[in-house]
């Protein structure tokens, strides 16, 4: 999780973290961004862009999630990017000991492979990157053919610098003497000394390895084509067929959230058949669609269309503080293991959608009715394990 702070995304910036299944990663840059800004999260792998898709909708973290490769991406969007998270595919010796399954992948030819497949993301993803913007490259192996090794050939291939990383308990920095080659150890000793490696046996955590660049100017021959005219994101809203309008949209939402408080998208939201979506960056979904990138989610799910009436999401739910709901309803920690299992609840003296929360944390609606409030948490993700932790010392 340190490649999070290390990349520092901040309020009104575009992000992407482009290698982010599971995504705990993004969710930390959700936070960070606050609301504020643009957050693509993509994966390329069919079964992993899943798990991400559920993790961020969990956490409430407002994000457009794709699913392509690096340079099929790159070739969409071109230059725009304030900021970008490349947690690389690697070799993974720095998990060998907590993980056996990566020590019964690793192969004697794996670094090698990885290393190759490295160096093309990392091209693709500067190509996305805005002058003056930040990349932070980050790995789980100890390999120096996927850590230093893959810095230096940056380095000497792009318009980049490095900038040095705190060092943190138990971090150390880099070995430039671990670069390889004898020119590019000359040349860029003193930069490899800025990245940033995390030694299992001298702190907390396994092996990793991070290194945070920054762009000096844009890339001759970039990703980017021409850019898309207003007329045409304009008609791509139309084409969307929203389920809803606008004036029915606000009504429900009213009921719901207080909505003098939340971000601009929620309040105009962007249809896909019956589900409403706060989108960040309506061109940009233009964009992705003229390439035929596969979007699994525009922004975040606020709401769909059932039986003839919109109901909210439990992405929404989970966005906000109980403080900005309409109806809120504290839960302890027995109910709230209740409620999480997915059974009903009491009558907690509200009717209607209600925002259930434990000290201040949303965790979903319920809807009350008399005599009862009907437990609305999605069947995915009911745990029926968990036990209150009232009288455990934590």
């Amino acid at each position: 999780m340190a490649v999070v702070p290390a990349l520092d995304p901040r309020p009104g910036e575009h992000v992407l973290d482009l290698c982010a299944a599971p995504g705990g990663k993004a969710t930390d840059i959700a936070r960070r961004l606050g609301g504020q800004g643009v957050l693509v999260a993509n994966e390329p792998h069919p079964i992993r862009v899943r798990t991400l898709v559920e993790n961020l909708e969990r956490a409430g973290a407002p994000a457009i999630v794709t699913q392509a490769l690096p340079h099929q991406l790159a070739a969409a969007v071109g230059v725009r990017f304030d900021a970008i998270l490349v947690d690389a595919p690697c070799s993974g010796e720095g998990m060998f000991r907590k993980d056996p399954e990566a020590r019964r992948q690793w192969q004697a030819s794996s670094p090698a492979s990885c290393a190759r497949r490295q160096r093309e993301i990392l091209a693709c993803a500067l190509s996305m990157l805005r002058p003056g913007g930040r990349l932070v490259y980050s790995t789980c192996t100890f390999n120096p053919l996927e850590n230093e090794q893959i810095v230096a050939w940056a380095l000497d291939s792009f318009p980049v610098i490095l900038e040095a990383i705190p060092l943190w308990p138990g971090w150390e920095p880099g070995r430039p003497a671990w670069v390889g080659d004898p020119d590019l150890t000359r040349r860029f000793a003193a930069d490899i000394a800025h990245t940033r490696r995390l030694w299992p046996h001298k702190g907390v955590g396994e092996g990793h390895f991070v290194a945070r660049f920054r762009l000096l100017q844009e890339l001759p021959d970039g990703a980017g084509d021409r850019p898309v005219r207003r007329s045409e994101w304009r008609a791509a809203r139309r084409h969307s067929s929203p389920s809803a309008n606008l004036a029915e949209w606000r009504r429900a939402f009213a009921e719901w959230i207080d909505a003098g408080q939340v971000p601009a998208p929620w309040h105009e939201p962007l249809w896909r058949g019956p589900h409403a979506y706060a989108a960040p960056d309506t061109e940009l979904l233009v964009r992705l669609e003229q390439a035929r990138i596969r979007i699994h989610r525009p922004g975040l799910w606020l709401a769909s269309q059932e039986r003839g009436r919109l109901e909210p999401q439990h992405a929404l739910a989970m966005a906000i503080p109980p403080h900005l709901a309409k109806q809120t309803a504290p839960l302890d920690e027995e109910l709230a293991v209740q409620y999480l299992s997915g059974a009903p609840l009491p009558d907690l003296g509200q009717r209607g959608r209600t925002l259930v929360h434990l000290a201040g944390w949303p965790l979903g609606w319920g809807n009350g009715i008399s005599g009862r409030t009907n437990n609305l948490y999605p069947k995915g993700l009911r745990r029926t394990d968990l036990l209150p932790l009232r009288g455990e010392k934590t």
